[in-house]
């Protein structure tokens, strides 16, 4: 059963709800469908993507097997000697803007926060 109502008989809340909606999920698809694929993975081959998976949740070392943060750890502390001999850090594309929004939503609500609610 399809139900078509006229805008000016429905509640604003509801036509809020409605466009908070589609603004909430139109910016993460076109990360995913457009940014991701695309510049990352085929354009500029940024972060070496074309050679990796183009979505994976771990870390790869230099010969595409998982990365092994153990290796590069002496007694608890980052050895750099040990770092240069085994690899640099390589992430897949997806994880790297996972990485990039998660960051950019953190210093937006500090951000926000101290806009909204300055410090006394």
């Amino acid at each position: 059963m399809v139900v078509c109502v006229e805008h000016d008989r429905v509640p604003h809340s509801i036509l809020l709800y409605y466009c908070a909606d589609h603004v909430l999920c139109a910016p993460p698809s076109l990360f995913i469908f457009v940014l991701q694929p695309n510049l990352l993975s085929t354009v500029k081959n940024v972060f070496y993507a074309k050679y990796m998976p183009i979505s994976a949740y771990f870390s790869f070392d230099n010969t595409g097997n998982r990365y092994d943060p153990s290796a590069i750890v002496t007694d608890g502390e980052f050895d750099v000697a040990k770092y240069e001999s085994y690899s640099p850090l390589f992430v897949s594309s997806t994880l790297a803007m996972a990485y990039g929004l998660a960051f950019a939503a953190f210093t937006s609500v500090l951000v926000h926060t101290f806009r909204k609610f300055p410090p006394l």
